[in-house]
């Protein structure tokens, strides 16, 4: 394989991951149960938020923080990534692909 179609390829899965990711963050709200602390005391009812993958009970703080946070470290490696590509280094592309990686398996 040639430099060019690795460019290429690594390109392409980087955007197809932006583009699950940001699907996965629009679709969080899909879903929300909202109890009101106060009228309810019991264990059993609890706020929470369902998306198209998940379901989120009393994680809205990290939510809010860790979604957002993950799509901009993405963004990040797609910009390193483009200036590997420019610098025609395989060194900085692998270093780019396991950066891509280790984000993934952070969120």
């Amino acid at each position: 394989m040639n430099f060019g179609t690795v460019v290429i390829s690594a390109g392409l899965c980087g955007l197809l991951s932006f583009i699950l990711l940001a699907l996965s963050i629009g679709t969080e709200y899909w879903y929300i149960i909202d109890v009101d602390e106060g009228k309810n005391s019991s264990l059993e009812y609890s706020s929470s938020h369902s998306g198209l993958w998940r379901i989120y009970e009393d994680l809205h703080r990290v939510i809010v923080v860790l979604l957002p946070l993950s799509l901009v470290l993405l963004v990040f490696g797609g910009i390193f990534g483009l200036v590997a590509s420019l610098a025609q280094s395989t060194t900085l592309l692998s270093c780019i692909a396991a950066y891509f990686l280790i984000c993934s398996e952070s969120h």
